[in-house]
């Protein structure tokens, strides 16, 4: 049951009769009551029954059969949105009619569903008339109104909440464990045998059976416990869901806001911090500046020194060495050897000459340590010489490579 605070009302739209009733506080609720001539006139009568009222709190409007139905489905297990969305999407296998439904749904056991229907195109309509009296318009079936509205509906048993005007019985709902599982609407001269025949058919002959109102018309009753009542399977017409996109809009929008608000105190905090970091760094560079220059001309005297050291490396390595060669060839041959040919060609050497032992020229040159790989150029020749022919002289020609000298 809802609280009766604020300026509440309830909404009976039918085929034949509107109603509304207003409830302020604790009073009684002051019920007004339309009869419709034909369906099309079901929006305008209740756009009559509004037209005066300004500022209600909450409207419950109460869709009667067969403009809405409650119906168990057979639906495995699945999120309660996307069973809706199926349901909707495949109403003319539950309910007789043309047209888009809007559905609500509630798992009731293993495999099993109560579902609620209703047209979205009268919800829709009757939805932009109602919101703008009231802040908050929801939509239930007959059921689902009087399984919230009765008393001791909570119990596990069966049970049946009747309606009864002037003419007797008009309107029954079948409620298990508080909720309610299906219903019925009598013709004009029900009797309670109507009753028990639904509570046989529903599989629950012994069901007790509640009447909440008798004498009154079934839309004044209708109406005025849809004012108190919190429906379990409250439908949502476009513009309800409309509006709860757009309070879900607002919310995210100041999440959203919230969010880049402490985006940016965790940036402006990051950037004292910085600040603060970069000052010390700026002081404790000030303290060691000095210091830090000294090093710096060091580095740049070790660094000229170095260039130098390297310079004069590099002369020596490419020094031209053929004069110190070409004395080291000539003091180290024999006493009784001439050089007639001395040839220097970048590391290789050519040396021809005289001498009356050509091995000891070899073994002198192999002794050079300017010298390396010394191989003979050519056959060494012996010719005698005038006037002594016994007196012999060998010609000799040896190649050598300069040794490198390491760096």
């Amino acid at each position: 049951m809802m609280t009766a605070s604020g300026k509440l009302a309830g909404l009976y739209v039918s085929e034949t009769h509107v109603a509304l009733a207003l409830r302020t506080g604790a009073r009684e609720p002051r019920v007004v009551e339309r009869v419709v001539s034909s369906p099309m006139a079901i929006v305008p009568e209740v756009k009559a029954l509004l037209a005066d009222q300004r500022d209600l709190t909450d409207i419950i409007v109460v869709v009667a059969r067969p403009l809405a139905h409650l119906r168990i489905v057979n639906l495995p297990s699945m999120p309660r949105e996307m069973a809706e969305r199926v349901l909707a999407r495949d109403a003319d296998r539950y309910v007789i009619g043309n047209g888009a439904y809007v559905v609500s749904a509630r798992p009731l056991d293993a495999g099993r569903w109560v579902a609620a229907f209703a047209p979205a195109d009268l919800l829709a309509q009757i939805d932009d008339a109602a919101s703008r009296v009231a802040g908050n318009v929801r939509f239930a079936t007959v059921d689902d109104v009087l399984a919230t509205s009765a008393h001791g509906g909570t119990t596990r048993d069966d049970r049946f909440v009747v309606v009864s005007d002037a003419n007797g019985p008009s309107v029954t709902a079948h409620i298990r464990n508080g909720m309610a599982i299906g219903g019925r609407q009598f013709l004009a001269g029900a009797t309670p045998d109507d009753i028990r025949s639904f509570a046989r058919e529903r599989g629950a002959p012994n069901a007790p059976t509640t009447t909440v109102a008798e004498g009154s018309t079934t839309a004044s009753v209708l109406a005025s416990l849809a004012s108190v009542s919190s429906p379990a399977l409250s439908l949502r017409a476009a513009g309800e869901n409309l509006r709860s996109r757009r309070r879900d809009d607002r919310v995210t929008g100041w999440l959203l806001i919230g969010a880049a608000a402490a985006v940016l105190l965790a940036f402006a905090l990051e950037q004292t911090i910085v600040a603060a970091r970069l000052h010390r760094v700026t002081e404790q560079r000030a303290t060691i500046a000095s210091q830090v220059s000294r090093v710096l001309r060091l580095r740049d005297s070790v660094l000229t020194q170095a260039e130098f050291v390297s310079a004069i490396a590099d002369r020596e390595g490419h020094a031209s060495r053929s004069g110190g060669v070409l004395a080291a060839i000539a003091l180290a041959l024999p006493r009784n050897a001439t050089l007639s040919t001395v040839q220097l060609v970048g590391d290789s050497v050519l040396v021809e000459g005289e001498s009356r032992d050509g091995a000891a020229v070899y073994d002198a040159l192999k002794r050079v340590r300017e010298l390396e790989r010394v191989t003979l150029a050519a056959p060494l020749r012996r010719e005698r010489t005038q006037p002594d022919a016994g007196n012999t002289m060998g010609h000799f020609a040896f190649a050598a490579y300069v040794r490198r000298v390491p760096r």
